[in-house]
């Protein structure tokens, strides 16, 4: 997925995060660009066109200090997110990018729903806030939009806005959901919006609204969603017209003027299909001359609801959704222009994809894009650079690899979500080949291993095979009981006997690991591209193999030799005694040595290319150097005191470098140093100056672009989200020379929790270096840089 940018040394390869979860931040426009709000940012993805069959994020749009509740189409060029930083940004299209084009002020508190319309020269939008007020800007021609008027709802609050010009063009209506379970009507008057009357029916807060025209003349539809479990669809129409069609005369009416005519509201019908909150709703008219609409619930579901017009009454023609699983329901949902898709978002951040089938008339699932709905803290790469893992605080590790065809272009996924876990992931490491060590907010390390359907998935997948006789003693796959934290492995008898199982409800089932404790189902099916939100939850877990124990607290920092055959762990700690680094022996997950040489938490680890040492910085502000001696034991070499250290902040991070000379420290003090070993091999000090990178560096990683060379390439992660790129040079003088700043565009907006260039040993055949980013801003990406941006 490459972002369009007009700076070629560097671009986005790749780009992964997840939807916030409010009600009201996903909309699709004309322009077949879904927007979405994730975290602060508001990303724009293109579902699917010629040469990407699963769609691309094409723009990221940093601005906002706040987190993202809501955004809008103004039209296919403009766009409006509301933030709770308390403003709404106007987004504009030029030149194929996306800028910022004005900031819109006066909130106290969240914006929490936007509406907008255009009406003649004249482009309103409308905004609601929990500070109990509407207010309502103004555009008039190309001109600054300006606030013109406050709608105050007193102690109550708006949930939902929508906003439609009437029918035969006679002024401009505006619909408020509130919490006192009426939907409030305003209309265009004298250029102010003037309250006309109130909608009841609801019996429990409005959450979502929706006009259409009917396709019928010009009537309007308004859809509303409430936490009743209920929609209700009103007509909107005039009051001559009304009178003509009308045909029950117990349906209520009510009736209000706009410019000098009478139109006339009526309950026309109450959907009930949903038994969960309805917090989603969205009309399309391409299916024919009368609309339809999408509804999504908490009860997992999402449903297409048509007019039939021979038994006059609205039916649910489709259902789709989750079954199972710890999925907790949908957050809203939005048909694609043209009618034949739709997509629908949930409580996990995880988006649903749907594709109506021109043969068969059903919906089915599509591949779309998935990310983490919490901060990134960590990830690792494969050894060879074939896949990444990360971990997050939404308490799942997931895996990325790229997908490659004949036809398309090469893009990334995800393939797995190895652990799905009850606490939040704070560290993660490979160990070797196809396993992995994680640490979370509890005492334990566990191991993880990946089973023979990730093996299948990633030869379909990124074309990588592995040995036959290797695969056939893997399990299949791997499950999580009831109320469990451990990844079962799942073998070919267990399937066998929840067969069994199942056609024999009267009898026991038979003995198995799973016994009595109801596992979760999984559903050994092969995977050729790459899967969808409920296959990537149930059906691609790697067995958990090892726990370790020894902590005393949450984990915080891990590593792994580079052979795989050694881990260090550490938790937090307050106090010398429990910052101590425990050295496990990967072969038997047998614990051999514990290393003390910190007061505070140990906030990074790192061995060396070798594994001969193994480098530790803390909370303490100072580093630890321990080299091993034998029988995976270590012993100190070097730590800096308060004198030594240089650095007067926390050092949140390092890496070595490729001769194992020399190392670097990123710290809360704003410099970067390097710290090389004189010629008795005992005695480490810093090489030449400190780099200022002008505010906290938090991340720090090394790549040599030869493996002997004297010129290194840094990459510096901040605490602002900005990444900058530095070359240093093992020479006399002029050590560090600036070779980039990766533009705004391209970086996280938050802390960079860590940087890792991409291990690949063709790094430099193609011309291209990736560096892979995690941040706090709940993305992962990898960018991509020309090799001559380093080489000049």
């Amino acid at each position: 997925m490459t972002l369009n940018v007009i700076k070629n040394d560097c671009m986005m390869e790749y780009v992964s995060i997840g939807c916030n979860r409010t009600t009201q931040v996903l909309a699709w426009g004309k322009n077949d660009l879904i927007a979405y709000g994730a975290c602060r940012s508001v990303v724009l993805y293109q579902p699917e066109n010629d040469n990407v069959y699963a769609g691309k994020i094409v723009h990221v749009l940093n601005g906002h200090k706040g987190e993202v509740y809501c955004v809008q189409w103004l039209s296919e060029n403009e766009l409006i997110s509301g933030s709770s930083d308390k403003s709404i940004i106007v987004w504009t299209r030029r030149d194929k990018t996306w800028q910022f084009q004005q900031q819109l002020t006066g909130h106290n508190n969240v914006i929490c729903s936007l509406a907008s319309v255009t009406y003649g020269n004249n482009t309103y939008i409308a905004s609601a806030s929990s500070d109990s007020t509407v207010k309502l800007f103004k555009r008039q021609g190309k001109e600054d939009f300006q606030c013109v008027q406050t709608i105050s709802f007193g102690n109550g609050f708006s949930h939902t806005l929508a906003m439609s010009i009437l029918p035969s063009l006679n002024g401009v209506m505006l619909a408020c959901g509130c919490d006192d379970m009426l939907i409030k009507i305003y209309t265009l008057q004298n250029n102010m919006f003037v309250h006309v009357l109130s909608l009841s029916g609801h019996e429990d807060w409005v959450r979502c609204l929706v006009f259409t025209n009917t396709g019928l003349e010009d009537d309007l539809l308004l859809a509303s969603g409430s936490q009743d479990c209920y929609i209700r669809l009103w007509r909107i129409c005039k009051s001559s017209k009304q009178q003509k069609t009308k045909s029950d005369l117990s349906l209520k009416e009510q009736s209000f003027i706009s410019n000098d005519e009478i139109f006339t509201i009526v309950l026309e019908s109450v959907l009930i299909g949903h038994d969960g909150w309805v917090l989603g709703v969205s009309w399309s008219m391409s299916c024919g001359r009368t609309p339809s609409l999408l509804s999504t619930s908490m009860d997992k579901s999402t449903i297409v609801w048509e007019y039939d017009e021979m038994n006059q009454v609205w039916i649910d023609t489709a259902r789709m959704g989750d079954v199972g699983g710890n999925t907790l329901g949908y957050y809203g949902c939005a048909f694609a222009p043209d009618g034949k898709s739709i997509i629908a978002h949930g409580y996990q951040g995880a988006f649903r994809m749907w594709k109506k089938n021109k043969d068969t008339s059903k919906w089915q699932p599509m591949i779309t894009i998935s990310g983490h709905f919490g901060e990134v803290e960590d990830f690792d790469w494969d050894v060879n650079g074939r896949f990444a893992i990360t971990a997050s605080t939404d308490q799942t590790t997931r895996l990325f690899s790229p997908w490659k065809r004949d036809k398309y272009y090469t893009t990334w996924h995800e393939i797995a979500r190895p652990q799905v876990h009850g606490y939040d992931m704070k560290c993660i490491v490979m160990v070797g080949k196809y396993k992995f060590a994680s640490g979370a907010q509890e005492k334990v390390i566990r191991v993880f291993s990946a089973p023979r359907a990730f093996y299948d998935s990633f030869l379909h997948i990124s074309k990588v095979c592995e040995e036959e006789e290797v695969l056939a003693l893997l399990p299949l796959g791997a499950t999580v009981p009831v109320l469990g934290l451990s990844n079962k492995a799942v073998y070919e008898g267990d399937i066998k006997s929840w067969d069994n199982q199942s056609t024999r409800d009267s009898q026991p089932m038979k003995a198995s690991a799973f016994a009595n404790e109801d596992p979760a189902p999984f559903n050994p099916t092969l995977i050729s591209a790459p899967p969808i939100e409920d296959v990537l939850v149930q059906n691609t877990l790697w067995p958990e193999v090892q726990k370790l124990y020894g902590h005393g607290f949450e984990l915080f920092a891990i590593s792994a030799s580079p052979d795989g055959t050694t881990l260090a762990t550490a938790c937090k700690a307050s106090r010398a005694e429990y910052a101590n680094i425990i050295i496990w022996d990967s072969t038997t997950w047998s614990q051999k040595d514990s290393l003390n040489a910190h007061s505070l938490t140990v906030t990074q680890l790192c061995f060396s290319r070798s594994g001969i040492y193994l480098l530790s910085v803390s909370r303490d502000r100072t580093w630890a150097l321990h080299k091993r001696t034998e029988h995976s034991k270590f012993s100190l070499v070097q730590k800096t005191d308060k004198k030594s250290s240089i650095h007067t902040r926390i050092i949140w991070s390092c890496d070595w470098f490729y001769d194992e000379n020399h190392f670097v420290t990123a710290s809360r003090d704003k410099r970067v140093i390097v710290w090389g070993r004189n010629t008795n091999d005992q005695c480490w000090s810093a090489m030449a100056d400190s780099l200022d990178v002008g505010e906290s560096a938090t991340a720090v990683s090394v790549h040599s672009l030869q493996r002997k060379t004297d010129k290194y390439v840094i990459a510096v992660g901040l605490e602002s989200g900005g990444i900058v790129i530095y070359a240093w040079l093992n020479a006399p003088s002029s050590n560090w020379r600036s070779i980039h700043r990766v533009d705004t565009s391209l970086c996280p907006t938050l802390m960079i929790k860590r940087l890792r260039w991409r291990p690949k040993d063709d790094d430099c055949k193609d011309n291209k270096l990736f560096l892979g980013a995690c941040s706090s801003d709940h993305s992962f990406r990898i960018l991509k840089f020309n090799l001559s941006l380093f080489t000049q």
